[in-house]
This record gives C-alpha cells, structure tokens and sequence, in this order.
C-alpha cells in the first residue's frame, strides 16, 4: 500500500446558513512553513473565535504570515497547492531506495489503522512527509 496518495479530510461548510454537516474534499491545508509570499488564498484565513483575519483571494505578504503565526494559524489554503504537493516535492528528493524504505516504514507503521478514515489518512500524510524530509537530509518539520 502506497502512501504517497492524496489525504481526504471534513472540514465544516460555512456561510451556506443550513446548518448541514460537512464535506469531504482533496486536502488543500498547508502548513505556513511551506507558505511563502506571493501565494493567493483559496479560502479565508480565520483564527480563534471566527476572527477573520485575511480574505480569500488575497495575495500573502510576510506580514500575513507573522499575523498568521501570532494568532496561532498553522496552515492554510492556497491556490494551486495541497499538502500532497509537498509531499510529492519531498518525496521527488529521495532515491528510490529512500522511496521504497519510507514506504515500507509507513507501511509497517500503519498497518492496523484504516487509511480511509480522512483523519487516519491526514496523520499518515503528515507522517510520510516528516519520514521524507528526514531520508532526505532535509528539515524535519512541516
């Protein structure tokens, strides 16, 4: 089983004013280590208590990602990435010796969990990722 593949996660629908449940969509959160400025932003940036702090479609500055970090953001949604971008991009650095035992130790890792449960299939995400960037020599962290 390959773990390379694109994550599902729920996140709430907002502003449709029904109250109906949730949706289940390609992950598109990324964390504000891989934001650089330039991004434009598909969905709006809120922190704590609805406080909205920057609109979608808005072009990111550095200052938006120290605000971001200051109000405790940790990811958002830009247009044209996906956290399975950048673990494709850490996963194009490795061998594919490196490849093969990052997948093999994924593997092993998960093997009882359900990698179709949207959180599962985040945390495994999250995990390959960090297990790439270390084969790599790279930084740890997303």
């Amino acid at each position: 089983m390959t773990c390379w593949g694109r994550a599902l996660v729920r996140r709430p629908l907002r502003g449709r004013g029904d109250g109906s449940g949730t949706k289940s969509d390609e992950m598109g959160l990324i964390g504000l280590t891989e934001v650089h400025a330039g991004m434009i932003l598909r969905a709006d940036v809120v922190a704590q208590g609805d406080r909205l702090l920057l609109g979608a479609g808005a072009e990111l500055s550095e200052g938006h990602l120290r605000i971001f970090s200051m109000w405790g953001v940790t990811a958002v949604d830009v247009e044209g990435g996906s956290a399975a971008d950048v673990t494709a991009k850490a996963a194009a650095e490795l061998s594919p010796a490196e490849r093969a035992a990052v997948e093999a130790r994924m593997d092993a890792l998960w093997r009882h969990n359900d990698r179709r449960d949207p959180i599962v299939a985040a945390l495994v995400g999250l995990t390959t990722l960090r297990a790439a960037r270390r084969a790599a020599g790279g930084r740890y962290g997303p």
